[in-house]
Formats: C-alpha cells, sequence, structure tokens
C-alpha cells in the first residue's frame, strides 16, 4: 500500500491504544464501566490489526520493486521524463494504455519529415536519394533515402500546402531532434539548366520565356517546357546556356 494509507492505521492505532490505557486505568479504579473498556479494547486491536496488514503488504510490494525491470524495446536517449515520487504506475490494458514513463529516442536512426510542394510531389518516389544540411552544422551534408510519401496533404510551415516525404539517414553524427533542415531530392543525374520563375510566363496554355539567342539578337517570346521546381527556380528543357532570357519589363 502506499505510505499515505499506512500512515492514518498507525496514527489511529497509536492514539486507540492511548484511549485504551487511559480507559482501562479508569476501568481498574471503577471509573468507567467494563463496557467501554472493552469497547476501547476492541477497537485498539481493529487499529492494530490494520497496521499489521498494510506492514505486511508494503513489504511484499517492496520486494516485488526490487525485482521489477523495465526494458525498452530499442537503446536510444531519454528526452523527458514527468513521472514523481510515490506516483501510482498502471499497465496497459484493453481500455487504458497505462502510464507513460518517458519518451525513448533511437538517436542512431534518425528520420527526416521534409514538406514536398504539391506542384513536386508527383516527380518524386520512394527510393530516391536525397541531400539534407542544417544551418547549425553548415560544414556537413547528410545523405539518406525517400522510404515513405504521404498520401494527403497538409498545411506547411509557410501556410502553403505540401506532402510529408519521410527519409531515412545512413548517418546522423552531430544531429538533434527538432533542428530546422534544407533537403534536396535528386530525381535524376542529368545536366539541366534552371531559370527564376519569375522569368517565365504563360500564354494559352502554352509557357515561354522572353529569349535573346545572343547580344545583338532581338528580343523573342521563346516557347519552354518545364519541368521540377521549388519556391524560386524551374527547371527548363529547351533552353541553351548560352541564352540570355528577359524579365517582362
Amino acid at each position: 500500500p502506499p505510505r499515505s494509507t499506512l500512515f492514518p492505521y498507525t496514527t489511529l492505532f497509536r492514539s486507540a491504544t492511548s484511549d485504551y490505557n487511559r480507559l482501562h486505568t479508569l476501568f481498574l479504579k471503577n471509573g468507567v464501566s467494563e463496557q467501554a473498556n472493552e469497547q476501547s479494547e476492541k477497537e485498539m486491536q481493529r487499529d492494530q490489526l490494520r497496521v499489521q496488514i498494510d506492514n505486511m503488504q508494503l513489504t511484499i510490494a517492496k520486494d516485488a520493486l526490487r525485482k521489477t525491470k523495465i526494458y525498452a524495446a530499442f537503446d536510444g536517449l531519454i528526452m523527458d521524463n514527468e513521472l514523481q515520487m510515490g506516483q501510482v504506475i498502471t499497465g496497459a490494458d484493453s481500455v487504458s494504455d497505462g502510464t507513460l514513463l518517458m519518451h525513448l529516442a533511437d538517436m542512431t536512426n534518425l528520420e527526416v519529415y521534409a514538406e514536398v510542394n504539391e506542384l513536386e510531389v508527383g516527380k518524386i518516389s520512394v527510393g530516391m536519394p536525397a541531400t539534407m544540411t542544417v544551418d547549425a552544422l553548415a560544414d556537413r551534408a547528410y545523405q539518406g533515402i525517400i522510404y515513405y510519401i504521404a498520401p494527403n496533404q497538409v498545411v506547411s510551415h509557410d501556410g502553403g500546402m505540401a506532402y510529408i516525404a519521410k527519409i531515412s539517414l545512413k548517418n546522423s553524427e552531430g544531429l538533434r531532434l527538432g533542428l530546422s533542415t534544407q533537403v534536396t531530392i535528386i530525381s535524376h543525374s542529368a545536366k539541366v539548366l534552371s531559370v527564376p520563375i519569375a522569368y517565365v510566363f504563360s500564354k494559352e496554355g502554352q509557357f515561354f520565356c522572353y529569349r535573346k539567342a545572343s547580344e545583338i539578337a532581338t528580343v523573342s517570346e521563346y516557347p519552354v517546357s518545364l519541368g521540377i521546381r521549388d519556391a524560386s527556380f524551374v527547371e527548363v528543357k529547351n533552353l541553351q546556356e548560352s541564352d540570355i532570357i528577359l524579365d517582362a519589363n
């Protein structure tokens, strides 16, 4: 039993013992009736029995505690522990998850949750390689593989809509949980050209750039085919590296 249960029983027993000794002394001097003396003795014996039973249960509980070991499913780092001394711990059953002891993180197998723009999610697939960098460790790059792409959208950190791609890292040395990351997903290895999105226009469903083939050439609307994009740049597949592109001005 918890000590909060044992303590009042012990106090009651002491009080009952004191009352009995006082009444028994009066009884011997004919100060109280035999009935009152016997009732006081019964109350003392009742509280004494309660204390004995609770002491036995406490001894059993202490022995069980010494034999109790809690094993985690894997080695890891304890992230938080909100248990208090004396708190009652319950196990999981069909109607309850039990008491949460702590959160344990496996620091050897970290994952990255990357937000993928809805315009780009169709261009990535499970198994593609990815490279991750973090501002806190600017001199390092971490390699990983996409192992899951969520089927539903979520609200991204900037308020737009995105899909979550989960990336397993091959090496997580120096990383900490919760770090903000920049992820590059490599969809193919061919060399491509990209231009600022602001330099790509559309007319009647056709994308084009304002292009000059050389410094002395005239500006013309040049149709382009677009590839993958991010928030700032888009891949163009039929421009030459020597082409000059201009904005609308």
